[in-house]
């Protein structure tokens, strides 16, 4: 007779304490790149979307997997870590990806630890807007004066 054998009701009654090893940073690069849903796999298929194919180094992964060490956040952290330098990319995607020449993208270790951005050419284009015309209910009946 074992605890699964007893009814659930009385089996949550129990004390059970289970001590694990802690994760590793070979344990988090698994973790990247290994499951199903992996988040890797899920930012590729993001990229997919725009029609350009991601690419991580392995630099880029070993230092994910640092940084979730030294949080000590554990693999539930490796997403906040990854959002910290891929939502900028994201929300550049739409208006860099026509733009692009080749449809490869690779995020490398200075991307990870944000000495650079992985897409410069947006950023480019935030500091050198071009001519956008306001239109507001006052410069419409302007425009009417000034053609009649």
């Amino acid at each position: 007779s074992s605890v699964s054998d007893l009814i659930p009701e009385l089996q949550g009654r129990f004390p059970i304490r289970v001590e694990l090893e802690s994760l590793g940073a070979a344990d988090f690069h698994r973790i990247l790149r290994e499951p199903k849903n992996s988040l890797v796999k899920q930012y590729k298929k993001y990229f997919e979307l725009e029609e350009l194919e991601l690419e991580f180094e392995e630099d880029a992964l070993r230092a994910v997997a640092k940084k979730a060490l030294e949080r000590k956040t554990g693999a539930r952290g490796l997403r906040s870590i990854m959002e910290s330098f891929m939502t900028d990319a994201l929300y550049d995607l739409p208006s860099v990806a026509p733009k692009k020449e080749d449809n490869k993208v690779l995020i490398s270790r200075d991307v990870v630890e944000r000495n650079a951005k992985l897409f410069p050419e947006a950023a480019d284009a935030l500091l050198q807007p071009e001519q956008v015309e306001v239109s507001t209910p006052a410069a419409q009946e302007q425009k009417a004066d000034d053609a009649a």
